[in-house]
């Protein structure tokens, strides 16, 4: 069989990569092939693939090398990166793909480099007048103490984070409501009391500067899966988390929404963005909305977009074809989309 679209989808190992893999390949039907690759072994993803690879490291120097040779070995025309790092190499590389006829869904380096970076991204962001937290720099250690000290006199809590640190990796809330240290509903966001942040500072800011410093944010939190060209938005959801920090994963609510989508679009269009990606959004404590930041990749829940039928998976590749594309489904009410395990029989 002739498949129209022979792909590459990274990180297909990840907690819900195995259904990213399935929905990509029946997005068109009888016309995609998919090559799945992750840097450890999956069987649900190799079940759900046409076939399976191991891959090293997406910011490693053999992962040019490896996506190279497997784009030849199986007449590859296209790569999905489903991580920052890969987003991040490939774009790097990404002419390098081009001159083999391979499509890289991600952004050229430039714009890679400034959304991979949230303090460059909210300063293009503020001089657009797009509403972000607010923030500070520290350059070192000094710089870190006096800013935590003023900030938690005023507001009696703080955000520190390392400025391409991606979700909540590495992500210290300091709160006059915490006792002593706790992750923050299981997940990698870590929150203590301001009494331990002064007691354990050398232990948890001792180097990686600068250092983004920011007023404490709130829930509702939302992820927006937008699929566009040229920084024109096609297609959007708007995904409200139902466990605020991420991960662990718990579902959302997927629904239309226009002020979300408003935001979105004016994103896409600052940017210049094209194909899949992710905008985080999160409340300040009036409830008004910021942007939390841009990833240079898909969410890999976006998969609850998709299952709730707007066809992103569809799009990407009719839009890299040069195809007409569907009528985008919108939304008329919530849905909710939660997780679940499934059992599939692996041949031995």
């Amino acid at each position: 069989m002739q498949f129209e679209y022979r792909v590459i989808i990274t990180s297909a190992g990840g907690y819900l990569g195995p259904q990213n893999v399935k929905y990509l390949k029946k997005s068109i039907k009888d016309k995609v092939w998919v090559l799945a690759v992750d840097i450890y072994e999956n069987e649900n993803a190799k079940f759900y693939s046409d076939k399976f690879c191991k891959v090293p490291k997406g910011n490693s120097k053999e992962y040019i090398k490896i996506l190279i040779k497997l784009s030849k070995q199986y007449n590859i025309n296209c790569i999905l990166p489903c991580s920052d790092e890969e987003a991040f190499n490939l774009s790097k590389n990404k002419l390098i793909f081009e001159n083999l006829g391979v499509t890289v869904f991600c952004q050229n380096f430039i714009t890679t480099k400034i959304i991979s970076n949230k303090i460059k991204t909210y300063q293009v962001l503020k001089k657009n007048n797009i509403e972000v937290p607010l923030y500070k720099i520290a350059n070192d250690k000094k710089e870190l103490l006096i800013l935590s000290k003023n900030l938690f006199k005023k507001n009696f809590s703080f955000v520190i984070k390392n400025p391409s640190s991606r979700g909540n990796r590495g992500v210290f809330v300091i709160s006059k409501e915490v006792r002593g240290k706790t992750n923050y509903m299981e997940s990698r966001e870590t929150h203590m009391s301001f009494s331990y942040f002064i007691k354990y500072f050398n232990k948890y800011f001792k180097d990686g500067y600068p250092k983004l410093i920011s007023e404490r944010l709130y829930t509702p939190c939302y992820d927006l899966d937008t699929l566009s060209i040229d920084g024109e938005l096609l297609a959007f959801s708007a995904r409200k988390r139902i466990n605020p920090a991420g991960v662990p994963y718990k579902g959302n609510i997927v629904y239309s929404n226009k002020k979300l989508e408003s935001i979105a679009r004016k994103v896409i269009r600052i940017f210049n963005i094209s194909w899949l990606v992710d905008i985080d959004i999160m409340s300040k404590k009036d409830g008004s909305l910021v942007v939390l930041e841009v990833n240079p990749r898909p969410s890999g829940s976006s998969i609850a977009s998709i299952i709730s039928g707007i066809q992103l998976y569809e799009g990407l590749l009719k839009l890299r074809n040069k195809k007409k594309l569907p009528k985008f489904k919108v939304l008329k009410k919530p849905l909710r989309v939660v997780p679940a395990v499934s059992c599939n029989v692996i041949n031995e």
